[in-house]
C-alpha cells in the first residue's frame, strides 16, 4: 500500500514536471511579464518612510470627584481591566480628530502636499498616523508614514506632545474645578453663619455673595466646556461647538489661584518617552519582498495558464492519452527526432531527409529505436500475412505521415523483408525528394495506363527497399485511386514484395484516403504530439470503419522526450558493435533499447 501511494505520488510529481516543461514559455512569459510590471511598479513608486515617537501611558489619575479615599484610589490603580480598557481609549485618543486638528494647526500644514488639495486635510493627516502599542509594556508607538521623511518626524513628535499636553490640561482642569467646588461649599457656609447675625444687605453678606457668584460663573463656564469635550467636536474643522480653542492648562490656572490649584495637582501621567527620529530608510517600496512575491505570483500564475491551456487543449500529447482511450489502440509512438548530425558527415543532405531516413542515418538513436518497436508491433498486429499492404494516412497535414512511411519501410527492409514504398498522395506527393529519385514516371502514370509496373519501381540505396513515386498530379486524384487499376497495380505489389506502405494525404482534408483505406483495408494512422486533436482521431476511425477498413492502431509521432515514457529519457550511454582502436576492442555507447524486439 505503502508502495503504491508513493508511486501515485511520483506519477504526480513527474506529470506536473511534464506539464511545466511542455507548457515552459507559457509560464516563463507569465512569469517574465509579472516581474517586469512588479519591478516597475516597485522602482517608480515614490519611497515612504516612517517616523516613530513613544509615549508612556501610566496608570489613570482617579477621578476626585468619585473616589472618596485613598484606599479606593489604590483599588482602582490596580485594577487591570479597568487600566486595559483606560489604555485602548488613549490610543484612539492619540489619533482624534482632536489631536490631529490641533496638530494641523500647530505645524502649519494647510496648502502643504498632501493636504493642500484634499477635501479633508485632517482626514488625509490621520491617514498617515497609526498608534501602536507595545507589548507587555505601558508604552505606546505613533508612527507616521510619509514620501518626507523630516515632516514625517515633525508630525509624530507633534501628536505625541499635543496628546500629553491635552492630558494634562484634562488633569488641571479636574483639580481646578474641584477646589471651586469646595471652595463655593466654603462660601455658602460663612453666608448661613453670616446671616444669622445680619441682613440681607449687610456688606459682609453682599462680599460673601459676590464672591458666590463669580465663583458659580466660573464652575458654570468650566462644567460647558468639559460638556463640550465629552460630547466631541464640531464635524469638519475639530474645533468646539463654540468656535473657542480648546482649553490649555495656562487658561485654567488663570481663572483659580495657581498656587491652590498646584499644591493639590497630581504628576500628569502621559508623558513622551522617546522622540522621533528623521528616518534615513523607507518603509515602502519593500523592493526585495515585492519582488519575491512577483516571482510567486508570477510561477503560480504561470503554472495555472498553463493548466488552464492543457484543460482546453484536446490535442494527443503523451502515450498514455491513447492507452487510456477506449476508442484508440497505441501502435506505438516516435520522440521528437532531433540532435542529426551534421548534413556534412551524413551521406544524406538536408536535414528534412535525415529525419525521414533516420533510422539509416542514426541507426542507434532513440528516434530509430522507436520505428524498430513500431516494425515489431507492426508485423505482429497482421502476424497471420493476410495483410501485406497499408494505407499510411494522418487526419491533417504536416503530421509525420512521410516521415513515418520511409523510416518504418527502412526499419522492415532491415529485417530481410522487401519492401514497397508507394507515394499515394497525388496532390502534394515529396517521397521522391526523401530518397532523392525522379518523380515521373509513377503512380499516376502506372493507373493511367502510361507506365508498367516494372517502369515505376524504383531501388533505393537500402537492400530491400523500393519506391514509386506519385508521378504527374491529375486532376482527379480520387477517381484514379478508386478505379480498378489502383487494385491491379495492388495486386502486382503484394505479389512482388513482402510489404507494401502507402503514404496517402490527410483523411480529412480530402477524400483520397479513404478510397485508398477501402482498396488496402488496413489503415496506420500518424498522430502528432500535441497538434492532433483527439476527436480528429475519432472521425478517422469512423470514416475507415465506414468503408471496412480496419485500423491498426495509432502511431503518435513527434513525442517531446520529457512526455516520452521514462525509459526513453536514460540515453547515459550508446551500444553499438565493436570498434577497433589502436588494434584493441573499443564498444561505443548507445542507447538502451526500449521497444519490443524486433
Amino acid at each position: 500500500m505503502a508502495d503504491e501511494l508513493t508511486n501515485d505520488v511520483r506519477q504526480q510529481g513527474r506529470s506536473w514536471l511534464r506539464l511545466a516543461r511542455r507548457r515552459a514559455w507559457t509560464v516563463v512569459t507569465f512569469l517574465t511579464l509579472t516581474v517586469l510590471v512588479v519591478a516597475a511598479g516597485t522602482w517608480l513608486q515614490a519611497p515612504v518612510y516612517q517616523a516613530t515617537a513613544t509615549v508612556l501611558i501610566g496608570m489613570e489619575t482617579p477621578d476626585v470627584l468619585t473616589v472618596s479615599s485613598t484606599r479606593d484610589a489604590s483599588l482602582q490603580r490596580a485594577d487591570y481591566d479597568t487600566y486595559a480598557d483606560y489604555y485602548r481609549t488613549q490610543l484612539a485618543v492619540i489619533t482624534s480628530r482632536a489631536v490631529a486638528n490641533q496638530v494641523f494647526r500647530n505645524l502649519k500644514l494647510e496648502g502643504q502636499p498632501p493636504y493642500g488639495a484634499a477635501a479633508d486635510p485632517v482626514g488625509v493627516l490621520l491617514g498617515q498616523v497609526e498608534a501602536e502599542p507595545v507589548k507587555q509594556t505601558r508604552l505606546a508607538h505613533i508612527h507616521v508614514e510619509g514620501h518626507d521623511p523630516e515632516l514625517a518626524a515633525r508630525i509624530a513628535n507633534e501628536f505625541g506632545r499635543i496628546f500629553a499636553e491635552q492630558n494634562l490640561a484634562k488633569t488641571v482642569a479636574a483639580e481646578a474645578l474641584t477646589l471651586m467646588k469646595n471652595e463655593y461649599l466654603k462660601l455658602q457656609s460663612q453666608e448661613a453663619e453670616l446671616s444669622k447675625r445680619y441682613k440681607a444687605k449687610h456688606p459682609a453678606m453682599i462680599r460673601v455673595r459676590q464672591k458666590m457668584q463669580q465663583l458659580g460663573q466660573a464652575i458654570e463656564e468650566e462644567l460647558k466646556r468639559e460638556l463640550h469635550a465629552d460630547q466631541g467636536l464640531e464635524a469638519g474643522n475639530g474645533s468646539p461647538a463654540d468656535g473657542s480653542a480648546p482649553p490649555t492648562s495656562a487658561s485654567i490656572l488663570d481663572r483659580f489661584s495657581v498656587r491652590s490649584v498646584m499644591g493639590s495637582l497630581r504628576p500628569n501621567n502621559i508623558r513622551v518617552q522617546d522622540l522621533a527620529q528623521v528616518p534615513t530608510t523607507p518603509v515602502r517600496p519593500k523592493k526585495t519582498l515585492n519582488l519575491f512575491l512577483g516571482v510567486l505570483l508570477g510561477l503560480l500564475g504561470g503554472l495555472g495558464m498553463a493548466v488552464g491551456q492543457e484543460l482546453l487543449d484536446s490535442s494527443v500529447k503523451m502515450p498514455e492519452d491513447l492507452e487510456q482511450d477506449e476508442r484508440l489502440v497505441l501502435l506505438g509512438y516516435v520522440p521528437r527526432i532531433d540532435g542529426l548530425r551534421s548534413a556534412s558527415k551524413s551521406p544524406v543532405k538536408g536535414k528534412t531527409r535525415q529525419r525521414a531516413q533516420c533510422v539509416e542515418v542514426e541507426p542507434h538513436s532513440q528516434s530509430a529505436e522507436s520505428y524498430r518497436a513500431l516494425r515489431t508491433n507492426l508485423l505482429y498486429a497482421v502476424a497471420n500475412g493476410d495483410a501485406r499492404a497499408f494505407t499510411v494516412t494522418s487526419p491533417g497535414k504536416e503530421e509525420g505521415k512521410t516521415t513515418t512511411v520511409s523510416n518504418l519501410g527502412i526499419a522492415i527492409a532491415q529485417s530481410g523483408l522487401k519492401v514497397l514504398l508507394v507515394d499515394a498522395d497525388l496532390r502534394k506527393g515529396r517521397l521522391h525528394d526523401v530518397f532523392q529519385l525522379r518523380r515521373k514516371p509513377g503512380l499516376s502514370e502506372f493507373l493511367t495506363g502510361q507506365a508498367s509496373f516494372e517502369s515505376v519501381i524504383q531501388p533505393t540505396t537500402i537492400a530491400g527497399l523500393s519506391v514509386v513515386a506519385s508521378g504527374a498530379f491529375p486532376p482527379n486524384p480520387a477517381e484514379l485511386l478508386g478505379a480498378s487499376p489502383m487494385r491491379e497495380f495492388l495486386a502486382q505489389a503484394t505479389a512482388a514484395f513482402d510489404r507494401v506502405l502507402l503514404d496517402s494525404p490527410p483523411i480529412v482534408a480530402v477524400t483520397d484516403a479513404v478510397v485508398l483505406a477501402a482498396v488496402t483495408g488496413t489503415v496506420v494512422a500518424v498522430a502528432k504530439s500535441g497538434t492532433t486533436p483527439r476527436r480528429a482521431l475519432y472521425r478517422l476511425t469512423t470514416a475507415c470503419r465506414d468503408v471496412r477498413a480496419k485500423v491498426l492502431g495509432v502511431i503518435l509521432n513527434d513525442v517531446p522526450r520529457v512526455d516520452a515514457p521514462e525509459y526513453y529519457r536514460y540515453a547515459a550511454y550508446r551500444y553499438a558493435a565493436p570498434k577497433q582502436t589502436n588494434g584493441r576492442e573499443r564498444r561505443a555507447s548507445t542507447t538502451p533499447k526500449a521497444s519490443n524486439p524486433s
